[in-house]
């Protein structure tokens, strides 16, 4: 007979509801700060829950018109739960962080996607003409189907969207730095070739003093771009192979020589990316050694 002794629940250390606004919740924020105060700590090899908004922080509906999308205020994405603490880390260490599940709330079987045309100026926009769209799609398993693109239906590939650790006040300095003289550059960019700090829709979902939440508002990273620390890079620990992957991520910025900020490159991207898998076979050891034969 089954019995609730030595059985315990893994602890949800951030709770939300997708139901709603995003700025009506605590645990979460929208911008980067190292000044942003932890919201719960965890022990090294703890396994946890944590609940998170969708990207737009509650903005899109499960209905058949794209006003929702085409009026989504994206100065306030993505919405981040958080910041989690692990005991006994310090700057400089290595984190390893295994996502063992994502799944969607009971509440909510359901995701969409949108082309944020009006928001945006869009990637193809001045090519195609593209107005803003949505498509609902359920989720029925690991599949999914939507009633806006019939005869349609495929595996969902399981992904945290955006996750990364918080910068320290010297990294988010240079973030400021590169971007801001790359928007310069590029004042009237369609779309915008980056996004500066903007006090509005900034938010932090705790109770903190005043002139601190100031100075993150007005300092904070937006959430857009990826950078150093991760950010929005969208991987997956599954696809439909199931297979397992090392995955390196390029960002639109020379670290490998002098640091600029570049547009939103993809030849930038794919190089930075390149050099990281580089740099990474350098330092670890490989059982196999190749020896060049002798004539």
């Amino acid at each position: 007979m089954a019995t609730q002794a030595n059985s315990v629940p893994h602890p949800t250390i951030v709770k939300v509801d997708p139901f709603v606004p995003a700025d009506q919740q605590k645990g979460i924020h929208n911008r980067w700060h190292p000044d942003i105060p932890t919201f719960a700590t965890v022990k090294p090899g703890q396994v946890f829950k944590v609940e998170c908004m969708d990207c737009t922080g509650a903005q899109i509906g499960n209905n058949d018109n794209s006003d929702d999308v085409m009026n989504t205020d994206l100065r306030q994405v993505h919405y981040l739960s958080g910041p989690i603490a692990v005991e006994g880390a310090e700057p400089g260490d290595c984190l390893v962080v295994d996502i063992l599940d994502v799944t969607p709330f009971e509440k909510m079987p359901w995701g969409y996607t949108g082309i944020f045309e009006r928001n945006t100026g869009g990637l193809f926009a001045r090519e195609f003409n593209s107005k803003a769209a949505k498509a609902i799609w359920d989720f029925h398993g690991v599949y999914a189907t939507s009633r806006h693109v019939p005869g349609v239906r495929f595996a969902g590939v399981s992904h945290p969207g955006l996750i990364g650790t918080a910068p320290s006040a010297e990294l988010l300095a240079t973030w400021n730095k590169r971007e801001g003289a790359l928007i310069s550059e590029h004042p009237n960019a369609v779309p915008p070739v980056a996004f500066p700090p903007d006090p509005n829709g900034a938010y932090v979902g705790q109770d903190i003093d005043t002139k601190v939440l100031e100075k993150i508002v007005n300092e904070g990273a937006r959430t857009i771009p990826g950078r150093e620390h991760g950010g929005n890079c969208d991987p997956s620990p599954i696809d439909p192979l199931y297979s397992q992957k090392l995955i390196f991520e390029g960002i639109s910025v020379d670290c490998h020589g002098d640091g600029k900020q570049y547009n939103m490159d993809a030849t930038v991207a794919f190089k930075q990316a390149a050099l990281n898998a580089i740099n990474y076979l350098q330092k670890v050891r490989h059982p196999l050694r190749v020896q060049r034969a002798s004539n």
